[in-house]
């Protein structure tokens, strides 16, 4: 405190203490813990916990965990829809789609997830993790049935091959062959006849 802000009538021991207790630190950093991008990674569980963040323990990264802080105001506007599973589960780098039951002829309210693992394995912590995530976000009457992880490793294959081609050629002098000459035959006949008739008395 600054003796500037005591009133008039202090004393000159108030102000003494006043001028002992002037903070000498910039308080300007203060405003950057509520910035998942800018706060101390230090301080970031305290500002998960003041932003509501479910599945804090499935972030095993300081990216991951800033991810879940800034994703947190949107993810609870749509906290119980298969949208918020999805972008909760796509913060932790897991791809899931979901699957509703009942327009598959299933039972009401029944879901079933996909998930696909790419370049990276499957350990009881992260089925955990998962499931836990799936849970904390979905609506209250929801349930799944089925959850169906698969595993995708992507990589470069290289196939080459080589083809040695030859031919053997005899050539033999011409010898002409029988020749068989076809052709339609016409045939066509006429007749010409004169008669002459004489009569004498």
């Amino acid at each position: 405190m600054s003796r500037q802000l005591l009133p008039p009538n202090r004393t000159e021991l108030e102000a003494a203490l006043a001028d002992c207790v002037v903070l000498e630190t910039d308080p300007s950093p203060i405003a950057t813990v509520w910035d998942p991008d800018r706060c101390p990674a230090a301080w970031l569980p305290w500002l998960a916990w003041a932003m509501s963040v479910e599945g804090w323990e499935s972030a095993v990264s300081e990216t991951q965990q800033r991810q879940l802080i800034r994703d947190a105001v949107p993810t609870h506007r749509r906290k119980g829809t298969p949208s918020s599973i999805i972008s909760a589960l796509a913060s932790i780098d897991i791809d899931a789609r979901i699957h509703d039951e009942r327009a598959h002829g299933g039972v009401p309210h029944a879901y079933s997830v996909d998930i696909q693992l790419h370049d990276r394995g499957l350990d009881e912590a992260t089925r955990q993790q998962i499931e836990s995530l799936i849970v904390d976000y979905q609506n209250a009457r929801s349930f799944i049935t089925e959850l169906r992880i698969a595993l995708i490793g992507r990589g470069n294959l290289y196939l080459g091959c080589a083809a040695y081609l030859g031919d053997e050629l005899t050539v033999y002098p011409y010898t002409p062959t029988e020749l068989v000459v076809t052709g339609q035959l016409s045939a066509g006949a006429c007749i010409h006849l004169i008669d002459t008739l004489s009569i004498y008395p």
